[in-house]
């Protein structure tokens, strides 16, 4: 099946791309995985899809995020964890990933907390309740990833609750990379922010060789 890969960012502000997007849902590769997220929505969480065009079951490199942003949220944005959303972090991130020579197939955006926390459009941040909460949740996912060789945590949330599922003793043993969070507040007192993000993306690249 041919995948429409986006020759920018910010394309799943375009009706056409994002509803082909859509369609693909339940692909081959991210099947798996947007069963799992149909089943959490069953339960009431209010849990993205996983992108079509990342590489999906497949994925040698997890970028873990600390949750959905208003521009993945179902009710609010493009329904998708993906790169290819309308927003200045996604925006940036497809920038970055694209410059250090990642292959979308190679790796796949989720996040720390699965679901949405907000119930409007505003962003709010992950909690420390939520965070443990989501702990089975973020084994549930990664267990579906048998290729992965390598996990970058975007920033501090991510970070802590990643270090919080590796003490438990079914957690996964892969290379660990540590960046910023791309998002515009994480340039705060950090000019090199992006630098330092490149170098994570370049040492993963590797690392999923």
């Amino acid at each position: 099946m041919m995948i429409s890969m986006s020759a920018e960012p910010r394309m799943n502000k375009d009706p056409a791309f994002l509803a082909d997007k859509q369609r693909r849902v339940h692909d081959p590769q991210i099947v798996p995985l947007n069963r799992l997220v149909e089943a959490w929505r069953a339960e009431g969480r209010q849990v993205p899809w996983a992108d079509p065009d990342s590489g999906g079951v497949h994925s040698r490199i997890l970028f873990l995020h600390e949750s959905p942003g208003p521009a993945a949220a179902v009710q609010h944005g493009s329904g998708f964890i993906s790169p290819d959303n309308d927003d200045q972090t996604a925006a940036r991130f497809w920038r970055l990933a694209r410059a250090a020579g990642l292959a979308r197939n190679a790796y796949i955006n989720w996040n720390a907390v699965p679901w949405y926390i907000s119930a409007t459009g505003k962003n709010l941040n992950a909690t420390p309740a939520d965070g443990a909460e989501a702990l089975g949740y973020l084994h549930q996912f990664v267990s579906l990833l048998p290729a992965l060789r390598a996990v970058v945590v975007m920033g501090a949330f991510a970070e802590h609750w990643w270090l919080r599922y590796l003490r438990r003793p079914e957690s996964l043993v892969v290379a660990l990379i540590v960046a910023p969070h791309p998002s515009a507040s994480a340039r705060r007192g950090r000019p090199d922010f992006e630098q330092e993000i490149s170098v994570a993306m370049t040492k993963a690249r590797r690392a999923a060789v």
